[in-house]
């Protein structure tokens, strides 16, 4: 169960990436929202997932 948690890690890490380059860039502004939101809804998956872990072990 630890591969799903592997690659959130990795979205979150290019979206907060992403973020941080499009504020940076004027011309690049407007992508700034969208990679915002994937980087927040990554993180979340991330603690769901996480938290459901041991949940799954106890069955």
């Amino acid at each position: 169960m630890a591969g799903p948690l592997v690659v959130l890690q990795w979205i979150a890490a290019v979206g907060l990436g992403v973020v941080v380059v499009t504020l940076r860039l004027p011309a690049r502004r407007r992508l700034s929202g969208p990679a915002e939101r994937v980087c927040l809804l990554s993180t979340n998956l991330w603690f769901l997932v996480a938290a459901l872990m041991p949940v799954r072990w106890a069955w």
